[in-house]
């Protein structure tokens, strides 16, 4: 009779420690996808993505092993059963949306690769962003002068072929709601704007505008491209400038540097998860 009970106690000891590990491994497999959710943000590598994946994995394996041969004195943590299925639907509903989200990057930095192609053939010198969000165009493109933010009637063609280029990978087949913002950026390089209200802060702010209001009087592609919104409803296009703040090279002395940090930037951002999404996919823990 004692035999048996302590067979039975085994057996209860043992399908505890299996449930605790399935928790475990739910958690984990959650972290390998907000991971990589996070990764993919910030533009990383297909290879360190799958590297950063494998390591994990192998780190479950381990664990999952250690845990298997561990002797039954350990001491447990108290759960519920259900908190494994809660966080197995957790773990299958990020892993699609993070799924959902790298197609959208993929699809934004494609479209950005096309456009600036496009672009160059146009005789523009555009070019893209070093992590794939945007398309750059030097100022001198635009034939700014030194301190000014008005764009000469000479630049039209470059202007409407801007346009045109837009419209047609935005408005067709509602491209566009693929995108939270597409947002005009002016940038300036580090020498003082003299004689402007907020001096590089406003001249790029001025730059920026001045490119987009061009851009919506080409007919009939700008009035369209000025009427997208995004998902939320929200305009699509916005302008905003960040004077000196952000060059591509930092001690600008000399004036090929100062070209360079002169430039109407065009970035693209994808689609984000809503406060709903992020709700319905979080795991309920009330019994707790």
């Amino acid at each position: 009779m004692f035999k048996h009970n302590k067979n039975r106690e085994e057996v209860e000891e043992s399908d505890y420690w299996v449930s605790f590990t399935d928790l475990m491994s739910a958690l984990v497999i959650i972290l390998i996808f907000a991971i990589v959710f996070l990764m993919i943000q910030r533009g990383s590598s297909a290879i360190e993505q799958k590297r950063t994946v494998a390591k994990l994995l192998a780190d479950i394996n381990f664990y999952q092993t250690k845990n298997s041969t561990t002797s039954s004195e350990v001491d447990l943590i108290t759960c519920e059963a259900d908190a494994v299925d809660s966080n197995n639907v957790f773990a299958q509903k990020l892993a699609v949306n993070v799924n959902q989200y790298s197609e959208l990057v993929e699809e934004r930095n494609n479209t950005v690769h096309r456009m600036s192609n496009l672009l160059q053939r146009e005789g523009l010198a555009a070019k893209v962003s070093n992590d794939g969000t945007s398309i750059v165009i030097p100022t001198d493109q635009l034939s700014f002068k030194q301190g000014q933010y008005e764009i000469p009637d000479s630049k039209r063609p470059l202007i409407e072929a801007i346009a045109e280029i837009l419209y047609f990978n935005l408005v067709p087949d509602q491209r566009h709601k693929v995108y939270e913002s597409v947002e005009i950026i002016g940038h300036t390089d580090s020498a003082p704007a003299k004689g402007m209200l907020f001096q590089n802060w406003g001249l790029s702010v001025h730059r920026a505008a001045s490119f987009w209001e061009k851009v919506r009087e080409v007919r009939p592609y700008g009035k369209e491209l000025s009427s997208l919104v995004n998902w939320k409803g929200e305009a699509l296009f916005s302008i905003s400038g960040f004077g000196a703040t952000r060059p591509l090279i930092n001690d600008d002395d000399r004036p090929e540097e100062q070209k360079v940090n002169r430039r109407i930037e065009i970035r693209f951002g994808v689609k984000q998860f809503s406060d709903r999404e992020m709700s319905a996919m979080s795991p309920k823990f009330d019994n707790f």
